[in-house]
Parts: structure tokens; sequence; C-alpha cells
């Protein structure tokens, strides 16, 4: 895939002229079987859409949806395929969806999801590691303000030995913004050599805004490596006091930490 993928405070922006696919309002299938870069376009409506990724071929899945919407997505991963899902939702109303993934041998998923401005969302992701070697990433960046409220979670499913999975999630809230963050890392019996990890953190910019994180490991094998944080924290005072003696404002200051707490998560 030669595009470029820019990165730039909370977003993953999209690559420079990707395929179409647009979606009606009902269940539709979506067929990859060479290298591309395809645009979903959702119309409005609830929707469905299946994707079927063919063995061996690299693609990047851009996810574009209008405010107040509800979809489901199962996406799904022959051998070897090598797949990027980007979602951006900057200025969502509403947003319910529901995504899973099914990755077969050697194949290998990147999620990257970004919240801004979004004033409700409830997304739950699934991710089954079906065939030996697959692996999966995920990285959700967001934002919340005024009275906004995410509820975001993420399941890997190891059902294969010599597996992995890295689940990130970085966000900031201010206002009276409230978000529910769940991880959880399943890993059944008789699959060693599986590799699990997760990290959750969270900066607070008010004291009205409040976050539940909830990361969790479910191990039931042998030798494998798994780990799991949690950090929730505010500004450092320091670092503010730092910036405002070069001249920012307290709340130019605090807006360009909460932008590199937020970039960091992007680079990383």
């Amino acid at each position: 895939m030669p595009a470029k993928m820019l990165k730039y405070g909370l977003g993953v922006y999209a690559p420079e002229t990707p395929v179409s696919f647009v979606v009606p309002g009902k269940s539709e299938s979506l067929d990859v079987t060479k290298a591309s870069e395809t645009k979903i376009i959702f119309a409005p409506g609830v929707t469905e859409l299946v994707i079927d990724v063919a063995a061996g071929v690299r693609a990047t899945l851009i996810e574009e949806l209008p405010s107040d919407r509800a979809v489901a997505i199962d996406l799904k991963l022959a051998q070897g395929a090598v797949v990027t899902y980007v979602s951006n939702q900057n200025g969502v109303g509403t947003l319910v969806a529901q995504r899973e993934a099914t990755l077969a041998t050697d194949a290998s998923l990147t999620w990257r999801e970004s919240f801004r401005k979004t004033a409700f969302a409830r997304v739950f992701t699934v991710t089954t590691l079906a065939g030996e070697r697959a692996q999966v990433s995920a990285q959700t960046t967001f934002s919340g303000g005024d009275s906004d409220f995410l509820d975001l979670r993420h399941e890997a499913v190891h059902m294969a030995p010599r597996t992995s999975s890295d689940l990130r999630l970085r966000g900031v809230l201010d206002g009276s913004a409230r978000a529910v963050v769940r991880g959880l890392i399943r890993i059944g019996p008789g699959l060693p050599g599986c590799v699990g990890r997760q990290k959750e953190e969270i900066l607070l910019l008010s004291d009205r805004a409040s976050v539940a994180a909830m990361p969790d490991l479910e191990v039931a094998s042998h030798e494998v490596q798994c780990g799991h944080a949690a950090a929730i924290g505010r500004p450092n005072p320091e670092k503010l006091y730092y910036m405002e003696s070069r001249g920012l404002t307290p709340d130019g200051a605090t807006r360009l930490y909460a932008e590199g707490f937020l970039a960091d998560a992007n680079l990383a």
C-alpha cells in the first residue's frame, strides 16, 4: 500500500485516492481480492456489512459514517491477509457500532479509531484470532467535552496458539464528559505461545469529567505472556507552569498539553 497515512492530533487521516464503496441502508457484502485502499461510505439507516479479505491481500479500509448511525461490521481475513481498518468519528452526534473480525492463520489486523466531538458513542469490537500466528493491534484515541458520553469496549479472543494481541487506548475528557472503557483479552486452554497486552490511559481536564477504565484478562493456558494496565491522571502542573512562563495562557497551555498527550498515542 504505497499511499501515506497522515497523522495529526487526534486522527489518522485518509490516504490519497481510495476506491469508494457505498453501503446503502441494508445488509451488504464486500469482497477485497487485491491490494487496495477502500473508503466505505455508509448511507443513512441501520447497516450491516460483511467484508471478506482474500488470502495474502494487503488492504486499508476507511470507514466513513454520517451522524446518528447504527452499524454492524463483520470482517473476515483469510490466511496471510494484512488489513488496516481506519475509523475517524469527528462531530458525530450518535454512533452505535458493533465490529467483529475473524483472523485466519498468519493474518494481521490493525484497528485505528478516533473520536472527537462525539456526543454519544457505544462501540463494541471483538477480534477473534482463529488461526495460528494471527495478530491484532488496536489504537483508540478520543477527546470528549461538554456532556459527551463514550462507551468503548474491545475484546481479543485467542483461539489458536502463538497468536498475539495489543490493545491500546488513550483519551482526554473535559467539561462534564464521561467515558466507560473496557478491554478484555481472553486466551482459551491449550494455547501456548500467545501474547496479549492492553493499556488504557485517560487524562482528565475537569473536576466534573469522569471515566471508568476496566482492563481485564481471562487466561486458561500456560506458557503465555499477558499484561494489562490503566492510568487516570491530570495535567502535570510543572509542565503547565513551564508553558505559561513561555507566554501561553492557562487555557492554551492545557490545550497544548492535551494535544501532545494524544499525539504521543498516534506516534506510538
